[in-house]
């Protein structure tokens, strides 16, 4: 699941939900124990997943009808063994009724199959407990979200490799808890969530560059290192909000602040002061005189009066 960031995102959002539910996580466990350490349970588990994922290569969505049926044996068994003695019928196989229906023959070894489950008395105890469970932590068919179990079917490929990755877990329970947590750390952490996944898988492509980093690691381990896992559990890490989408937990994480520098300033610039302006020139004014001779302030100019010259009287005109 590594290979593809989508599962890669589904698978690390599945693993905070068992990691937030002890109960369920036991569950889990117990299944793969199970499985691992019984072959005749084993082989008939996954005879079953073949007989789905053999329909599901054409129809993905039925994924969702094969997660209720395991879910549910006994109306599973008469669902399969006639669609019709089921009624009313349950909200997950009503889109993919028609298949069901149209195709008898994969039907009936699809009944035959999970009868072959049901006859296993450890079916009852570890496998159908944590079918159970899973259908429960399952969003309900009317939100049409992908989940793993969905998405894992749209990839027979990477649906097996998830399968013999839990196996190879349960083989070694001490490492078990120690790689969850790890894998917790680097799924909460941006840059590593995008980085390590496809890091591994190129290791694992060139078996020559594995070793030579296996060796590096190595030459670095200090002498007095402790051994892993370590004897005490993993610590507890705080549980995430599962209803908003996996990328905006992973931006809800405390990451360390940074003292950053300031920004510098603009310098500041001392502008020459301008010059004030000479005051324009004032003409003079003309000045006027009054009376006693005074000049006068913004009068007009006086003329001087010339004196009258006598009138002659009658008696002193003459006569032509």
């Amino acid at each position: 699941a590594s290979a593809q960031q989508s599962l890669r995102a589904l698978a690390a959002q599945f693993a905070e939900a068992l990691g937030g539910e002890p109960a369920a996580q036991a569950r889990f466990d117990a299944y793969y124990d199970q499985v691992t350490n019984s072959p005749d349970v084993r082989q008939a588990v996954e005879n079953l997943f073949r007989t789905e994922l053999d329909q599901a290569k054409a129809h993905p969505a039925l994924a969702r009808a094969f997660q209720f049926l395991r879910a549910n044996p006994d109306l599973a068994m008469r669902f399969l063994d006639n669609p019709v003695r089921v009624r009313p019928l349950p909200e997950p196989l009503q889109d993919n009724y028609n298949e069901f229906v149209d195709n008898p023959e994969w039907r009936n070894s699809l009944h035959d199959a999970l009868g072959d489950v049901l006859d296993k008395p450890a079916a009852y105890q570890t496998i159908l407990p944590w079918w159970k469970q899973l259908e429960a932590l399952s969003p309900s068919p009317g939100e049409k979200v992908p989940t793993l179990n969905t998405e894992l079917y749209r990839h027979p490929q990477a649906f097996w490799l998830w399968q013999l990755r839990n196996i190879n877990l349960s083989r070694n329970k001490e490492t078990r808890p120690w790689i969850r947590y790890w894998n917790r750390l680097i799924n909460r952490d941006p840059v590593l969530a995008q980085q390590y996944g496809p890091f591994i898988t190129q290791l694992l492509k060139e078996p020559e560059q594995l070793r030579q980093h296996l060796a590096d690691l190595q030459a670095r381990q200090a002498d007095e290192a402790k051994p892993w896992p370590p004897k005490m559990k993993p610590p507890m890490l705080p549980p995430l909000d599962l209803a908003s989408p996996l990328e905006r937990m992973k931006r809800s994480i405390a990451r360390p602040s940074i003292d950053k520098p300031k920004r510098p300033g603009r310098p500041e610039m001392n502008r020459p002061v301008r010059q004030t302006r000479p005051p324009r020139p004032v003409f003079p004014e003309f000045p006027s005189l009054d009376r006693e001779g005074a000049p006068v302030q913004n009068t007009r100019p006086v003329f001087p009066t010339f004196p009258t010259m006598p009138k002659k009287s009658d008696e002193d005109r003459t006569t032509p």
